[in-house]
């Protein structure tokens, strides 16, 4: 059997369609999605209650995400995507979530909560969305997906990201959404949506590139609907800035004359991202744990959906 082949059979296998339709639903899949749901929730509402407690009052943590804010406001007034008023400049490592908070600033005229609202909004949906590809996976078994759910509804870093006003969590929705589609077999689906990402996080191109691979003739139909939003994106940064990635891209991704450092630094502050230890005095993570778990299911997703 070829590999065309055997992604032909496994999409018209009813093992392998939508909860529900092959058989009947169980009281888990109509609890599933609940329980997600909750928790999502109860993570943002314990991660605020704290915030408040900690610093008396609610905000962000993080000077990027009042940089995000200053973008908004000047685009909800009239003054141009600029940091300040009538400056024009490609300052937003992520414009579409810029453009988003300004939507929501010109509806609420609030920046704060709407941001922490939208943030948490796409954490829930990022939660389903996984709860959903792990029902497609295996509908047979809604325990698995109910957990798959959950560690994502409840992840600290992540329940933090939607209340932070950063990007993350829009761009963890497009990723999500993104391996919903991949799953489901609308691979070239799951390309664009990815493709869109690189619209909040422009180091997003990296899984735009691991999308390309697969059949040649998928290939040439991804590049289809890529393309166009890879380019638009690039020439909104062109328009806006004069480059092509936002003006912020070049300076963190400066290495300067101490590139062996640089690099080192680099992928310490990756593994910390993971829960690997920065420094020697760190405490172990829990995402440390679950790296290895991802890359076996990450094989395992490979091996029932195959490129």
């Amino acid at each position: 059997m070829t590999k065309r082949t055997r992604r032909k059979s496994i999409r018209g296998d009813p093992s392998h369609g939508p909860p529900g339709k092959a058989r009947g639903a169980s009281p888990l899949d109509i609890l599933g999605p609940i329980l997600v749901v909750a928790a999502a929730f109860s993570g943002a509402v314990l991660f605020l209650t704290r915030e408040q407690a900690i610093a008396g009052s609610w905000g962000f943590s993080l000077d990027d995400s009042w940089i995000h804010a200053a973008f908004a406001r000047n685009i909800a007034t009239g003054h141009g995507f600029a940091f300040n008023p009538d400056e024009p400049v490609a300052g937003s490592t992520g414009p579409l979530y810029s453009l988003i908070l300004a939507a929501l600033y010109r509806i609420t005229m609030e920046m704060v909560w709407s941001a922490k609202a939208f943030g948490i909004i796409c954490q829930v949906a990022s939660a389903l969305f996984i709860y959903r590809a792990a029902q497609r996976m295996n509908p047979s078994n809604a325990p698995a997906a109910i957990i798959c759910g959950l560690l994502v509804a409840l992840s600290p870093s992540l329940t933090w990201a939607s209340v932070s006003g950063m990007e993350i969590s829009l761009y963890l929705l497009f990723v999500c959404a993104g391996i919903y589609l991949y799953v489901s077999g609308r691979d070239i689906g799951a390309a664009s949506v990815w493709s869109a990402g690189v619209w909040v996080r422009p180091d997003g191109l990296f899984l735009v590139l691991l999308s390309l691979l697969g059949p040649r003739s998928h290939v040439k139909r991804k590049l289809v609907v890529i393309a166009p939003i890879i380019a638009g994106y690039l020439a909104f940064n062109w328009v806006v800035g004069h480059t092509l990635l936002p003006q912020t891209v070049g300076t963190k991704a400066h290495f300067g004359f101490q590139l062996a450092a640089r690099s080192m630094n680099l992928l310490r502050e990756w593994g910390a991202l993971w829960g690997i230890p920065y420094r020697f005095n760190d405490e172990l993570e829990h995402p440390a744990l679950l790296f290895p778990l991802m890359i076996i299911g990450a094989v395992l997703t490979a091996r029932k959906r195959p490129l």
